[in-house]
């Protein structure tokens, strides 16, 4: 270890940025995949949510089979309206609803 930093468990990336609960119900999966897969639209880096080209939804509808591999299998067929719901975006109340589950680890 160089200069006596320590390398794992500190900093940004392990302040509670990732978070791992169990989602009881398909619906509950697809709002989660919803709400992450909405996040550069939400804050305005892209006009729709599959353009931003490091998030998986690009991967999953424009990019090449070899970027397709690298996603794992849902765990949940995404309704066939999928796409159109991705790009609109969640209401106030429902954000604070999925914020607080996430939070809280709890559906």
């Amino acid at each position: 270890m160089e200069g006596g930093q320590k390398t794992i468990g500190y900093g940004s990336v392990y302040q509670g940025a990732y978070k791992s609960f169990i989602v009881q119900e398909d619906k509950h999966c697809i709002d989660l995949i919803r709400y992450v897969e909405q996040n550069p639209l939400r804050a305005k880096l892209v006009k729709r949510a599959e353009d931003w080209q490091w998030g998986s939804l690009y991967r999953r509808t424009k990019g090449s089979t070899k970027a397709k591999r690298l996603l794992s299998s849902l765990p949940t067929r995404l309704p066939v309206n999928y796409l159109a719901s991705v790009n609109e975006l969640y209401n106030r109340d429902t954000l604070e609803k999925i914020r607080h589950s996430v939070q809280k680890g709890t559906p």
